[in-house]
Parts: structure tokens; C-alpha cells; sequence
């Protein structure tokens, strides 16, 4: 009863969310003659297990990778007992989810289906996902299988049509890298210049990249592919993430802590009035916890903050999952204070060679202003730099661990504050 009791309050829920986001796109018609397209399984409702070669397909799914990746995994299904993989978020949706990883080895998991009438070229459709990552992600490898690693890294969701199963013939959509530990709906518009019959999901690396790595995305509560009228926005904009524009013209008054928009929208030719109340929110006020020296009231420009809580596995640009937290509290820092500008900063130890050193800092410095990037902070407010071997706290460190430790270290420097 209890299990039946959280499935009806989480399919509220996810009703709930899916309305508000159909009523996103209400006000764009359904194309005259094109229906909606469904999917079969569409929260991945199935029994909770570690992908095998030899466990069976997810119902309504066929597996890519098997054939394309041999000796590698199929996607999971979430959430079981905590020695899997250390996932214990509950589903948004009925009772499991997907969870896709993408590897080191430059292998990654994607699924397949035929739809139930094809995406028609030329059309534009809306569509959205429940997406997330989990703080532990572990499994073994093909480097072995019994020593656990943690696919923490954040990975991307993209979603391509085909012909047939498995076809990657248009990428339809990307998201950025998910690196929000709680559901988040993120939606789509997709403008296919072919006609397809299947679509594929797929976890695939944040790019531009170095190197591959281990990473994962979790999927839940796909919904509908609802047929919607094109949207006036350039041709490169389609297919990625997009709020589609409802307003045609707006007349907007406002009063005290409350605003009231009357929105005027074509609907069948003819214009209906929406209006909505929307309550003003206080910002959010910064605190910081790992991060004490963000003080806006002590901070000058050119000051220098050490990010003391990152770690990097060794030789590597790969981020360990504690790092996602300082991180995290830096974005919200950038968000509170918008006019603020950093450069991040990369530096190595100053054993190895220069050139490697060089190669390195700069993509760890690169690696955590695409972390930022995917958090919401545009990318003018952000630089890096990688400083290698040049720029030491401790100039002898050949024979002290602790120096060189407190060497290889990514800083950021404030540039501005207004």
C-alpha cells in the first residue's frame, strides 16, 4: 500500500510537471495533421538491476552498445541495494529510472525504439526529460573489475532520429552536462530536416574534451513528442535546449511586490488573453562555507582564492566527486554577484616536464570553467589559464610531498566586481 500510495503521489507529481510544461507550448498550435507522438516506457519502469550481457532488454527498449562496444555494460535501472552502485535517489516518476554512463575508454550507453508515427522533416516538436546525477556512480571496469570506480563526472543526454534501430542519422537534441543532484525538467525543441521512424537517447561526454572519462547521466519521465508551430528563432538555435516563445505582445503592469502580464497569443487564428500573477522573489543571499574568502565586502580585484576542497584523480582532468561541492558554492557566489569576472587559474608540481605541465594545468583550469558553464554562468564572465610549473607556493618540492601537493592547485583570480 505504501509503494501504491507514493506511486499515485508521484505520478501527481509528474502530471503536475508535464501539464505546466505542455502549457509552456500551449499557445503554439499543433501542426493541421501531424499527431503526438508516443513513447513506449517513457520513465523506464522495469526491475531494478545492473546491466549484464545477459540480463534482459528494458521493456519497450533495445540496447546500442552491446554489438558497438563489446565487453562493455547496458544502461541500469535505479534505484537498488546500495552495494550496486551507491544510487539511492528515488525515482520521479513511478518506482525506477535509467542510468546511462559514458566511460574512459571512449565507450558509452544508449538506448532505442521505433516511434509510434515518425518525426516529419520540416516539423518542429517540443519534448522534455526528467534529468539528475547521483553523488556515487560506482562500478567496475574494464581496467577491473574488481577495484570500484565512481562515474561522477557529469555527462550530456543527447537524443538523435533514425531509421531503424539505433540510427544516428540527425541529432535532434542536446542538454548541457547534468550536474544537478536533484530532478530537473529540461526541455527540448526539435526541428528534424529528415523524416525518422526511431529515436535514440544516448549519454555522451561534455564537449569540447581532452580525454574521455567516467561519467553518467539519469533519465526519467520522457514525455510526449507534441508537434508545435516553428518558432522565429535562427535556424541554429533549434535542436538544442529551448524554451519555445509564446508571446506576440504583451502589455505588462506592475505594483508594489506583485506584476500582472496579459499576454496575447494566435491560437487558431484568433488571440486569447492569458494572465498571471507572478510573486516577486527576494535573491538568494550567498553564504559561504568552503569558500570563506568569497566576501564581497573584503574582495579586491587581482586577489587570488585558492579552491582548497578540488581534487583531480593523479595525471588526470578528471574531477573526484568531493569537488563537486566547492564548485557548486563558487557558482552560486558568480550567480549572486553577476558583474563579477574570474580567471581560473591551473598549476602542477615542478617535477615534470614543461610541456606536460603547461598541458595539464590548462585543461584542469579548462575542466572547471565548463563545470561552471554548465551551471549557468556565461562563459564572457569566466577565463582560464594554465600556469604549469611557473607560478609555485613552495619553489623546491622535488623531495616534499606536502609541497608538491599544495602545488598543483587551481586558483581563481577576481578580474572585476562591478
Amino acid at each position: 500500500m505504501i509503494n501504491s500510495n507514493r506511486h499515485i503521489i508521484s505520478s501527481m507529481r509528474y502530471t503536475h510537471f508535464l501539464f505546466s510544461f505542455i502549457l509552456c507550448f500551449s499557445f503554439a498550435l499543433l501542426v493541421t495533421g501531424q499527431e503526438v507522438i508516443t513513447l513506449q516506457n517513457p520513465s523506464f519502469e522495469d526491475m531494478p538491476r545492473a546491466g549484464t550481457a545477459y540480463t534482459p532488454a528494458i521493456k519497450g527498449w533495445n540496447d546500442c552498445g552491446l554489438s558497438k562496444f563489446p565487453g562493455e555494460t547496458p544502461p541500469d535501472i535505479h534505484p537498488v541495494p546500495v552495494v550496486a552502485w551507491e544510487v539511492s535517489k528515488p525515482a520521479y516518476d513511478g518506482d525506477t529510472y535509467l542510468g546511462m554512463v559514458v566511460r574512459y575508454n571512449d565507450t558509452y550507453e544508449s538506448l532505442s525504439q521505433a516511434l509510434s508515427s515518425p518525426v516529419i522533416g520540416g516539423t518542429c516538436y517540443a519534448f522534455s526529460a526528467f534529468l539528475s546525477r547521483s553523488d556515487q556512480y560506482k562500478s567496475g571496469t574494464t581496467r577491473s573489475n574488481s577495484v570500484l570506480e565512481n562515474f561522477v563526472r557529469p555527462a550530456v543526454l543527447q537524443i538523435w532520429g533514425g531509421n531503424s534501430f539505433c540510427d544516428k542519422a540527425e541529432l535532434l537534441g542536446e542538454s548541457p552536462a547534468i550536474a544537478n543532484s536533484d530532478w530537473k525538467l529540461f526541455k527540448f525543441l526539435f526541428h528534424p530536416q529528415q523524416t525518422h521512424k526511431y529515436i535514440t537517447i544516448e549519454a555522451f561526454y561534455k564537449t569540447p574534451i581532452l580525454e574521455a572519462y567516467n561519467g553518467h547521466i539519469l533519465v526519467d519521465g520522457l514525455s510526449d513528442i507534441v508537434p508545435v508551430d516553428c518558432p522565429l528563432i535562427p535556424q541554429d538555435l533549434i535542436g538544442v535546449m529551448y524554451e519555445l516563445p509564446t508571446k506576440v505582445e504583451s502589455t505588462t503592469t506592475s505594483g508594489g511586490s506583485h506584476s500582472s502580464t496579459t499576454t496575447k497569443t494566435k491560437t487558431g487564428g484568433s488571440s486569447s488573453n492569458v494572465d498571471t500573477k507572478t510573486i516577486s522573489v527576494p535573491p538568494k543571499v550567498f553564504k559561504a562555507n568552503l569558500l570563506p574568502e568569497l566576501d564581497q565586502t573584503k574582495l579586491f580585484v587581482g586577489q587570488k582564492i585558492r579552491l582548497t576542497h578540488l581534487y583531480f584523480n593523479a595525471d588526470s582532468i578528471n574531477l573526484l566527486s568531493d569537488s563537486y561541492k566547492v564548485l557548486d558554492e563558487l557558482a552560486d557566489y558568480l550567480k549572486s554577484y553577476p558583474k563579477t569576472t574570474i580567471e581560473i587559474g591551473g598549476h602542477t608540481n615542478t617535477i615534470p616536464s614543461e610541456e606536460y605541465c603547461n598541458a595539464l594545468s590548462t585543461a584542469r583550469a579548462k575542466s572547471v570553467q565548463d563545470y561552471l558553464i554548465s551551471q549557468g554562468i556565461p562563459e564572457a564572465r569566466l577565463s582560464y589559464k594554465g600556469y604549469g610549473k611557473h607560478d609555485p607556493l613552495i619553489p623546491y618540492d622535488k623531495y616534499n610531498r606536502d609541497a608538491r601537493l599544495k602545488n598543483q592547485r587551481v586558483e581563481i583570480k577576481i578580474l572585476s566586481l562591478k
